[in-house]
């Protein structure tokens, strides 16, 4: 239940990750920053109609750098 998100771009960036909705947080390993999750309904297609709700969280990336995150 980890992931790492990185960065190769010269500039700071904004990242959003998605989970499962099982996931209310994410916290990112080396700093114990908690992000919490925006609830992402399913649209209206066959496909995301059928693939349930899931939760996005929205953090900010440095250039050339990484973040180590666990979901909980």
């Amino acid at each position: 239940n980890t992931f790492i998100v990185e960065s190769f771009l010269d500039t700071e960036t904004i990242v959003k990750a998605v989970t499962p909705q099982s996931f209310s947080t994410i916290t990112d390993i080396n700093n114990n920053e908690t992000i919490k999750g925006e609830l992402r309904k399913p649209g209206f297609s066959y496909i995301e109609k059928n693939s349930g709700s899931k939760n996005v969280y929205t953090f900010t990336l440095k250039p050339h750098s990484f973040r180590v995150f666990k979901m909980e």
